[in-house]
């Protein structure tokens, strides 16, 4: 019987690409885990079949490749990380069980993530987030996370999108073994008309999702400018613009929404911030996602408001 890992719990406390990567000198870490596994190498320990999860059931069925799988993982970590926000930032009672579910849900995108990449030392190098946030979920249902969980998820989020965004990794040309997308009705439970329907998850509060679209325009910024990867930022971009549609009345939607557009355009212009148009510059681009910028602080900043 393979072992539980436990994450160490300064995992969180330090920037966890140099702390955790699988080239650096912190060896003893990856020593434990390894012993804890039965010595089964890169291979993730007591990684569960993805299809078991409701999440990851519904992930899995719905992809038609292994790319498509990972994917759709990815693009739910922008939402999930939005929702523990939002639920752990509430002044007064606090949405305990709303982060945990959250927490639990990030962690089956990031397993999905590790069963589907198909290099070794990209699984390696993701494992100790999946570790990491399996017990920042159990410490959040404990009562026990520390006063500065936000900035740790902050960084470990930007991390995760910066080092296994869908463009930068390899991923299976076929599933892996066992893992192979269950049919639709028999992911399905039986219904029980005994059990409850799960509560819905929480929406994240317009405020939030403001903060998430200034963070990651920020970061979609600096990476077009610095020719670095803009995928995990642009994709961040849009889902946060979403959540701050979601939430306002349909009046308010319009300047929005061309704004959105104008990501879109930019996003195609470029080929997906990674060139210069024939015609253009890097400067012209920048200005435009400036004036973006200040049209959105402008019309939609909740402290203006």
């Amino acid at each position: 019987m393979v072992a539980r890992v436990e994450a160490p719990r300064e995992i969180f406390s330090m920037p966890l690409a140099t702390r955790y990567d699988a080239r650096m000198s912190r060896t003893s870490f990856f020593a434990a885990i390894i012993v804890a596994a039965g010595c089964s190498g890169p291979e993730f320990p007591d990684l569960p079949p993805i299809a078991i999860g409701g999440g990851g059931a519904r992930l899995m069925t719905d992809a038609r490749t292994p790319a498509e799988a990972y994917d759709n993982a990815y693009s739910r970590l922008t939402g999930l990380h939005l929702q523990v926000r939002d639920s752990l930032s509430r002044m007064g009672m606090k949405n305990v069980a709303g982060a945990k579910a959250a927490l639990d849900e990030i962690v089956e995108n990031l397993e999905i993530l590790h069963s589907l990449l198909s290099d070794p030392a990209a699984k390696e190098a993701l494992r100790p987030y999946v570790i990491a946030y399996r017990e920042l979920a159990a410490d959040v249902e404990r009562g026990r996370y520390g006063a500065n969980w936000k900035t740790q998820i902050d960084q470990a989020e930007r991390e995760i999108k910066s080092r296994f965004a869908p463009s930068k990794v390899a991923i299976m040309s076929s599933w892996p073994p066992g893992r192979e997308p269950t049919p639709p009705d028999a992911a399905k439970p039986a219904a029980d008309a005994s059990t409850p329907e799960p509560p819905p998850p929480p929406v994240p509060s317009y405020r939030l999702a403001f903060q998430a679209w200034k963070q990651s325009h920020a970061d979609l910024t600096e990476r077009f400018k610095n020719s670095a990867d803009c995928a995990g930022a642009y994709a961040s971009v849009l889902e946060a613009v979403d959540a701050m549609k979601s939430q306002l009345p349909e009046a308010r939607r319009a300047k929005l929404e061309l704004m959105r557009s104008v990501y879109e355009q930019q996003h195609a212009e470029t080929s997906g911030f990674t060139k210069i148009p024939e015609h253009g510059s890097k400067e012209l681009i920048l200005r435009q996602l400036g004036i973006v910028q200040e049209t959105l602080e402008r019309e939609y900043d909740p402290e203006k408001k």
